[in-house]
């Protein structure tokens, strides 16, 4: 099920301010601290965590750390 525009947006303000938007920030968090902010956001938070950390895998081995030039 989907989060409203709210949640969503109050989710993505604290995953900023807690990790970062960096890809090194997020494969260097803490699995408990991703996993809080996961479990907010609707089911299967630990697979959200996993998919959070490849992309920040693939955004430092494809783009070298900076997804925005990249793109």
């Amino acid at each position: 099920y989907l989060i409203d525009d709210d949640l969503r947006a109050r989710l993505f303000d604290r995953f900023g301010r807690e990790i970062g938007f960096d890809a090194g920030r997020i494969l260097q968090a803490d699995d408990k601290a991703l996993l809080a902010i996961a479990e907010k956001g609707g089911m299967r938070p630990a697979d959200r965590v996993e998919r959070w950390r490849e992309i920040a895998r693939l955004v430092l081995a494809d783009g070298g750390g900076d997804l925005e030039g990249k793109l």
